[in-house]
């Protein structure tokens, strides 16, 4: 497993002292984290328990590491996670019939009921060394890993959240909204990355991408 390189063109404000990061998968974003900022503590929430496995194998006994084998919502409870082929596609949303056609190898394949616990509850008894960066890849559940961190947005210096501008699950919130959500956190929108188009339409549109943004009061 190696660290996502997509990441490396973002301009974060390093160094981070702890990254929080929500739908960590196997391990690509925490691989990345522990080499661009080697001081910091990573926190992983993954729900799936085969990319739980291929984390803790990826990142092995590095004591900057602490796993959270659940998925960050807005309530404590239990929901389904509609695991995808592609497992990082998996999403506690149903999948809509266009994200299959514009992302292969995406379509639901079975069903998990997983933990869900918000950022706040979870991440109570932690300290949260600044400056620290939240980045959130959840397809189609970034309001709800929002509305569960109230609290933990305080503490928060930069956001990193994959963003679709289309519905790719049913119901899921798009970029506008959680654009919205965050400008009245103080936060503002610093940057657009690693976009990815839909390769049908012509012309392309625009259908996912990475948005950071900063606290407004460390930009002024």
């Amino acid at each position: 497993m190696a660290g996502a390189v997509e990441h490396r063109t973002v301009p974060f404000d390093p160094p981070f002292s702890t990254v929080i990061d929500v739908g960590a998968h196997t391990g690509q974003f925490a691989l990345f984290a522990l080499d661009a900022f080697p001081s910091a503590r990573v926190l992983c929430f993954e729900p799936l328990a085969d990319a739980q496995h291929r984390l803790r194998k990826a990142t092995g006994s590095d004591p900057r590491v602490q796993l959270f084998g659940v998925a960050a919502g807005s309530a404590t409870g239990e929901c389904t996670l509609h695991v995808t082929r592609s497992t990082d596609s998996s999403s506690l949303l149903p999948v809509s019939d266009r994200l299959p056609s514009i992302f292969p190898e995406t379509e639901e394949v079975r069903r998990e009921n997983v933990a869900v616990v918000p950022l706040d509850t979870a991440l109570r008894d932690e300290t949260l060394a600044r400056p620290c960066l939240l980045k959130i890849d959840v397809q189609g559940g970034e309001l709800d890993v929002l509305n569960g961190a109230s609290t933990t947005l305080d503490s928060i210096d930069q956001i990193l959240v994959e963003c679709s501008f289309t519905e790719l699950y049913l119901g899921q919130p798009l970029a506008a909204e959680v654009v919205c959500h965050l400008f009245e956190r103080d936060f503002e929108f610093a940057g657009l990355y690693n976009p990815a188009y839909d390769q049908t339409d012509r012309p392309k549109r625009l259908v996912q991408a990475d948005l950071l943004f900063s606290r407004a009061s460390a930009t002024r």
